[in-house]
């Protein structure tokens, strides 16, 4: 693995949606991912899942940052405290986002 590869830093949340707010979620979020995607070079890829089977609605996020300063970069920018106030105001979610943060040890892609 190279040291580019070894700085990068995965970011997951998961994101339990209250009935009735799924296809709001999804529009704010694919806005935002729009906003991010323009502004933000560091972020490798961004990818909002739609959980399959699921006994509630529920959003993944699955995000790749060039490095830990990236991604900080990215919870600090203005499209994203509008993001999270735009839903906590429209009480969009069950409860706070599960979020978790590492590194890829094993895997590929294609």
């Amino acid at each position: 693995m190279s040291s580019t590869e070894s700085s990068k830093v995965e970011f997951l949340a998961v994101c339990t949606v209250k009935p009735g707010k799924l296809e709001r979620a999804k529009a704010l979020t694919t806005a935002f991912i729009d906003s991010v995607k323009a502004h933000e070079p560091n972020t490798l890829s961004f990818h909002m899942v739609e959980e399959v089977d699921a006994t509630e609605p529920r959003l993944i996020m699955v995000e790749s940052y060039k490095d830990r300063a990236s991604m900080d970069a990215h919870t600090e920018s203005p499209y994203f405290k509008t993001l999270f106030a735009t839903f906590e105001g429209e009480d969009v979610f069950v409860s706070a986002p599960q979020q978790y943060v590492g590194k890829v040890v094993a895997g590929f892609a294609r």
